[in-house]
């Protein structure tokens, strides 16, 4: 864990529609020190049209059996990106269907005793508190339990901070920093110490080098503006 301790040992379900196993997911879990024989990406699952990535809510049985079939006790499950795993009639952008997909998850994590975590890429919507710029409906947000963001430090490009967005079932954690360094070719995690940005602060810098030129040139027009 971050701060030394150790982690509980328990196996990983992946849905990951942007990193490929062999050349991305296993190497970079290896360099991570974990046990690749615990983790397993959920298989296609068969239908009328041929074998298909798994879409929730429809395919919620698949990973309660994808569990039973790794034949360890599953702690974590991830869906990244969760708009990829989202059946063909869930708006993502609409709260009472996104609500409605995530509540069997809910129910999933309930009766497996697995964490769900889902990931979500932030919108470009600069000025928006943190809580609001994830993509998708604010209903997923809302439907989870707590909400964690990984942003550029702004005193430190090579630096990243994670902070929480959300907290319903304990206080809110301090944030925290951390770099990635590169081991056997892959890059790794190494913790730094609590940072003092908040989630606010991260998502009000601008986030690339596009994004700042645009700030810059707002800042200019507006004070030509205000100097007529």
């Amino acid at each position: 864990m971050p701060d030394g301790t150790p982690g509980v040992s328990g196996g990983v379900l992946l849905l990951s529609a942007e990193d490929a196993a062999d050349d991305t997911i296993v190497p970079r879990l290896r360099a991570a020190g974990a046990e690749i024989t615990w983790i397993a990406q959920v298989p296609a699952v068969t239908s009328i049209d041929g074998n298909n990535p798994p879409v929730l809510p429809l395919d919620t049985p698949a990973l309660t059996q994808a569990i039973s079939d790794l034949g360890a006790p599953v702690r974590l499950v991830v869906i990244d990106p969760l708009v990829a795993f989202l059946s063909e009639g869930v708006n993502s952008w609409r709260d009472q269907d996104v609500r409605r997909a995530l509540h069997g998850l809910a129910c999933f994590a309930e009766t497996t005793g697995a964490a769900v975590l889902v990931i979500r890429h932030l919108t470009k919507s600069n000025g928006t508190p943190a809580l609001y710029r994830g993509g998708g409906s604010i209903g997923i947000i809302g439907a989870a339990r707590a909400g964690l963001l990984v942003a550029r430090d702004p005193e430190d490009p090579t630096r990243r901070v994670l902070a929480a967005t959300k907290m319903n079932l304990a206080p809110e954690p301090p944030s925290l920093s951390f770099r990635l360094d590169v081991h056997d070719g892959q890059p790794r995690i190494a913790w730094g110490g609590e940072s003092p940005h908040g989630a606010d602060v991260l998502v009000s810098q601008p986030q690339d080098e596009e994004e700042r030129h645009d700030a810059q040139d707002l800042r200019a027009f507006l004070r030509e503006m205000l100097e007529l």
